[in-house]
Parts: structure tokens; C-alpha cells; sequence
């Protein structure tokens, strides 16, 4: 179950003829996919001025990398055989580790997913904290947003923030449609 039977690759990929609306949210999928380049590039440095020179530079090795890693994760997914991509649809990467790596692999993709998202879902928490406390300063919200808790952190904000994402998470439970929210809020 290993390798790959080549001339079997072809009928195995699927469809490729596409409605354009399809096509046109798969293009915008792969653009919002790479619009965080320019936050990474300056969160990690790789950005410094002159910016016109720096930014093409971190977004073709991001374009390159998001390039490769699917041309390959594609075709490791392609051989595992036979294969129902609909009932891995939110656990492709995981699933692949358990065919290819074993029960520990399997888990230790799952555990450093769930560290991510932790990870995301309190950068999204303290981002929307932050966003509530500094409006409120400004006048624009209730001044009640701006009271701090002994630690200094707007702790009304901080309910506000946390509860938004809970609540989203009670009403949306599947991920292309949490994705669709993340891109809107990269939008945002």
C-alpha cells in the first residue's frame, strides 16, 4: 500500500473540469491562504526596508513552500489506496500519518494541531481584546470595556472577546465554514 502506482495517478486525482465559480473561490481560497505572508514576514523579520524588495521576496518563498507541500502531501495522499476523501475531509493530515507512521504519529499530528489552534484561537482572543479596549478608548464603546483587572487586562473586553468565538463555535461546526469566517476576518 506503499508506493505509488503511477499510471493509475491520473484517474485517481478526480474531476478537473470546473465550473468558473469554483474556480474563482479556489483562486480566492489560495490568495487568502497566502495573505497572512506579509504579517509573518513581519512578526519573523524577513521583511526590512525597502518593503517593495523584502515583500516579493517572503511571498514567493511562502508561495513556493504552500506550492510544494501540496504537490507532495497530494501525492501521498493519493497513494494511500482505497481511499474515501470525503471521510477524511477535516483530518487528511492526520489520518496520513496514521497509515504512514503508525498510531503515534496519527497522534502527535492531532496534539500539534490542537496546539495550533489553541495557539490561533488565543492570538484571535487577545487581538479582539485588544481591539475592544483601544475602541473603547477612543470613545467609541462604553467606557466599561476599558476597566482593567488587577493584572492590567480589560477584563469586560476580555468576556466580550471570549465569548465571541465560543458562541461562533456553537453555531458553526464544520471547518470550511470556519474557514470561510477566518477569511473573512483576515479581510477584516
Amino acid at each position: 500500500s506503499g508506493k505509488i502506482d503511477w499510471s493509475e495517478l491520473p484517474h485517481r486525482i478526480g474531476n478537473l473540469d470546473h465550473s468558473m465559480s469554483h474556480m474563482w473561490v479556489a483562486f480566492v481560497s489560495i490568495v487568502l491562504a497566502l495573505s497572512g505572508v506579509e504579517a509573518i514576514a513581519n512578526l519573523t523579520g524577513v521583511m526590512k526596508k525597502p518593503v517593495a524588495h523584502t515583500a516579493r521576496r517572503a511571498i514567493w518563498i511562502v508561495a513556493l513552500e504552500v506550492a510544494i507541500f501540496n504537490i507532495v502531501l497530494s501525492v501521498v495522499m493519493l497513494a494511500i489506496y482505497p481511499l474515501d476523501r470525503e471521510q477524511h475531509v477535516n483530518d487528511m493530515l492526520a489520518f496520513m500519518s496514521g497509515q504512514y507512521v503508525g498510531a503515534w504519529g496519527e497522534w502527535g499530528v492531532r496534539i500539534v494541531g490542537g496546539l495550533l489552534l489553541l495557539s490561533a484561537g488565543n492570538t484571535a482572543v487577545n487581538g479582539l481584546m485588544s481591539i475592544i479596549y483601544v475602541v473603547a478608548r477612543d470613545g467609541e464603546l462604553p467606557s466599561i470595556f476599558q476597566k482593567v483587572n488587577r493584572f492590567g487586562a480589560p477584563w469586560v473586553a476580555a468576556g466580550l472577546a471570549t465569548g465571541v468565538p465560543i458562541l461562533v463555535l456553537i453555531v458553526s461546526h464544520d471547518l470550511e465554514s470556519l474557514a470561510a469566517l477566518y477569511a473573512i476576518g483576515v479581510i477584516g
